[in-house]
């Protein structure tokens, strides 16, 4: 019997078994007159069964909400443990009912033996989901481009997602989920951010991410004063002497929407003569013959 058991002492009446190690299976104790090597008069089989086993409750824990774990292979002197994001409602030897606490997170519910040892884990989710955002944060004005929301940890188990730009630019923003696509017009720097919504409610944390949208071409110098330089060749144009290259449509609009200037190209640089205009603000209208929506820069001129 020792290879799963120890006892106290060899003789007297009566004798302390001790279960030993973590082995499972059979052992026999027997009674023997006289010594360990005498006439056995009584045997008893003894089993070592496995460690605990947790079942039942769920990964994902809610506050008002109760979860009843059990125990297979409870033994006396097992207690159960938590981290502290959990409440416990009941402790009734191998039933173990316990409710959201405060804080979102990951948290545990463990068994532990008579000396503290801890012989079984089961990883839980507190709360609502958390996520954090995954895409460029460096884009050029009128690019779409898509993020997606990865969650921390998936015993969170998102259910939904909600998605906000900041400034706000709702007529060129897409939703799909946990991903979204958007398109920055103007160029500057804008916030994106989401939260996630699981079986516990919405997440009050917002994953945030910092996007720089610049201006694909360059136009200089701003305020202008004589001539408007435009530099359509480096960002868009690979071969400028390819006649099969799609028309790059170049406009100047004032801050009533009269077109004042246009002129289209294959690429490389154009002017416009501003000298004419009033001081003001004018609107730059840049299409690249590939996409519907020009690119759009302010212009000032300044004489």
């Amino acid at each position: 019997m020792f290879s799963y058991f120890s006892i106290s002492s060899s003789s007297g009446n009566p004798v302390t078994v001790t279960r030993k190690g973590t082995g499972t299976g059979n052992a026999t104790l027997s009674a023997r007159t006289g010594s360990v090597s005498g006439t056995v008069v009584a045997t008893k089989v003894i089993t070592a069964c496995g460690p605990p086993v947790i079942s039942g409750g769920s990964t994902l824990i809610c506050v008002s909400k109760n979860y009843t774990f059990t125990a297979t292979n409870w033994q006396t002197g097992y207690t159960w443990d938590k981290s502290a994001n959990i409440n416990v409602v009941s402790n009734s030897g191998s039933s173990y009912t316990v409710t959201g606490g405060s804080g979102y997170g990951t948290g545990w519910i463990s068994i532990k033996n008579s000396c503290g040892t801890e012989l079984v884990k089961k990883d839980v989710w507190m709360g609502p989901a958390t996520v954090w955002i995954s895409g460029p944060t460096s884009v050029y004005t009128n690019e779409w481009k898509s993020y997606e929301a990865i969650t921390t940890n998936s015993l969170s188990a998102p259910t939904g997602y909600e998605w906000y730009l900041s400034p706000k630019n709702w007529s060129l923003y897409n939703s799909y989920g946990y991903w979204a696509s958007y398109n920055f017009s103007p160029g500057g720097y804008y916030q994106i951010s989401c939260r996630a919504t699981n079986a516990c409610g919405v997440g009050t944390n917002f994953a945030y991410l910092s996007v720089n949208a610049t201006d694909s071409y360059k136009s200089y110098p701003n305020p202008a004063s004589d001539i408007l330089n435009i530099e359509t060749d480096a960002a868009k144009s690979d071969d400028i002497s390819n006649k099969t290259a799609p028309d790059i449509d170049v406009r100047l609009y004032d801050d009533k929407g009269n077109l004042l200037r246009q002129t289209t190209t294959k690429g490389g640089t154009v002017q416009f003569n501003v000298s004419a205009l009033p001081n003001g603000t004018y609107y730059l209208h840049i299409y690249d013959g590939v996409n519907s929506a020009p690119e759009i820069q302010q212009i000032m001129v300044e004489h």
